[in-house]
């Protein structure tokens, strides 16, 4: 009997990686995928080789492949699943995609030899997340729960939220994914306040095609715009 596929859905909701963007313009991917292997495996505890790339062009049937592939070798800690030119999502099987984000912005903010190996990649951003981005409800459940393993009640901090749409889907309104989330942090971190010019934390829901990706970090200086190279 033929195995049934289990559901995209429930599998990419239980994603999460980083998210990096680049300048596509007369540029191959591919050596923008190696250069962001190369640093994910600079600052993160494992080593991973060339194998767990990935040339699919469907993104079901490459989440399908690694997470077979994450059930026999538990060694491939990253994996590119591809999105839209200028935007490349590696989802990762380590637990906090924060702490490796935090060692790279720090060696980018001090490190003068950072600038020469990282020359492709322009921004990049910690994915604690990603599903269906018409799934809201579950979106913003993943989300809550996400800030609920960030932070305490007794947090002090500004935040603001932002929104990036690369989806085109009008269907989505802006406001059912910002408003629960603006209204989970007046109510369940009430010592925090909103600002938009200097935040002390950053959350970010992109939309890319039909998956919605949460990002959340601290911010400071180079780190407030993500930038990796100037």
């Amino acid at each position: 009997m033929k195995k049934s596929k289990p559901s995209f859905q429930n599998i990419t909701n239980d994603f999460h990686g980083f998210l990096f963007t680049w300048n596509s313009c007369g540029r191959k991917k591919r050596p923008v995928l190696e250069e962001a292997y190369r640093l994910l495996n600079r600052y993160s505890e494992h080593n991973v080789g060339e194998e767990a790339v990935s040339s699919d062009s469907d993104m079901e049937c490459a989440f399908e492949k690694e997470k077979s592939s994450f059930n026999q070798d538990k060694a491939k800690t990253f994996m590119e699943l591809p999105l839209i030119d200028a935007y490349l999502f590696v989802k990762t099987s380590l637990s906090s995609p924060i702490e490796v984000f935090d060692k790279i912005f720090v060696d980018a903010s001090s490190n003068r030899e950072f600038k020469t190996t990282v020359t492709k990649l322009q921004k990049m951003y910690p994915i604690l997340h990603a599903s269906i981005a018409a799934d809201v409800n579950g979106f913003l459940l993943k989300s809550k729960r996400s800030l609920s393993e960030c932070f305490d009640r007794s947090s002090k901090f500004t935040w603001s939220v932002e929104f990036i749409d690369k989806c085109g889907n009008k269907s989505l309104n802006i406001d059912d994914f910002l408003l629960p989330l603006k209204t989970y942090l007046f109510d369940e971190f009430p010592l925090t306040e909103p600002c938009y010019s200097s935040p002390d934390v950053v959350m970010i829901v992109f939309l890319i095609k039909q998956y919605a990706l949460f990002s959340c970090y601290h911010t400071h200086e180079r780190l407030k715009y993500c930038t990796l190279i100037k």
